[in-house]
């Protein structure tokens, strides 16, 4: 049997795929500003504003680990906190996205 090479596949964060990312969120802020929320998106205001949060606090977190100088050295940080951005959201979406309701 001949074993062929398959290529690695690797996410590539370029300017594009980050553009898309703004994008994405700009429309979604036209439409709220415009009073179009129930056009642009089937969530509940609860689960959005839940999901925008977690997106938020990722993006802060992404920052704070990019501009540590031991992330740059290769030796990235690990910090386990225990995200609030959820806690709002209903049992479906807890459970797609595998958070636990809070005690």
């Amino acid at each position: 049997m001949v074993k062929m090479n398959q290529p690695e596949l690797k996410l590539l964060y370029n300017d594009a795929r980050l553009v898309d990312l703004f994008e994405a969120l700009d429309e979604l802020h036209n439409a709220v500003s415009e009073g179009r929320v129930a056009q642009a998106t089937t969530l509940s205001k609860t689960e959005l504003v839940g999901w925008l949060r977690e997106l938020a606090y990722i993006a802060g977190e992404t920052i704070y680990e990019l501009e540590q100088p031991n992330t740059a050295a290769g030796q990235p940080t690990l910090v386990l906190v225990k995200s609030p951005a959820l806690n709002n959201c209903d049992d479906d979406t807890r459970k797609r996205v595998g958070v636990s309701r809070p005690s």
